[in-house]
């Protein structure tokens, strides 16, 4: 299937919006990148792994899914040479982890990719605000509250202590754990996907 890298659309061309592409070799792709939905001003390219070994021009960085037989491709390394680039599998792989160093990966991600953990391992430049990730976040934290556990731990944590530092010092490590808050002067809308036969979002383009 030959890559078919679309044209970018005015917003994509906007300094807002943060293009990355995705090398991927499995099915499960939009799977993989589903945390990625909701984020407005991220624009992915998504590409089937040997279609093309030329990545899609203005990436601000590359996703590859990583596999045991990529070690000694120098095709690879060629490829991210000079984008920062990241490695990602379905599942924690210490093996993977030693495979991506070696090919020059900053950094090796499991499953269903973050936002948050993209930006670490990237170092790009800031994309997603506070109101986004808070609306981002809102599904995981539904979810918690629906935990007993969950909301009795927070009340231990913040009952604790008298002191309003510590409660304060309580609440900001349970949100931490809780929202995806890490550099909230970010800011993440519709995604637009480059390849064929895939099923992607209803909110998302794919061109064919």
């Amino acid at each position: 299937m030959p890559d078919q890298t679309p044209n970018p659309s005015p917003a994509a061309t906007s300094s807002s919006v943060l293009r990355l592409a995705v090398f991927h070799r499995s099915d499960d792709v939009l799977d993989h990148l589903a945390p990625l939905s909701h984020i407005k001003t991220l624009e992915l390219v998504i590409v089937w792994q040997g279609t093309t070994w030329t990545p899609p021009r203005d990436v601000a960085g590359i996703l590859w899914e990583l596999a045991p037989q990529d070690a000694g491709d120098g095709r690879i390394p060629a490829l991210i040479d000079g984008i920062p680039s990241a490695s990602y599998s379905f599942a924690t792989n210490p093996a993977l982890v030693d495979v991506s160093k070696a090919i020059g990966f900053r950094r090796h991600l499991s499953t269903p990719i973050r936002m948050i953990d993209v930006e670490r391992a990237l170092t790009l430049p800031a994309v997603v605000d506070l109101a986004d990730r808070l609306e981002a976040g809102g599904p995981k934290l539904g979810r918690l509250s629906k935990r007993t556990e969950a909301v009795s731990e927070l009340l231990r944590a913040v009952n604790a202590s008298t002191d309003p530092a510590g409660v304060a010092a309580a609440l900001v490590a349970r949100v931490s754990d809780w929202l995806p808050l890490m550099r909230p002067e970010l800011r993440p809308a519709a995604l637009l996907v480059s390849g064929a036969g895939m099923n992607p979002w209803s909110a998302v383009r794919t061109t064919t």
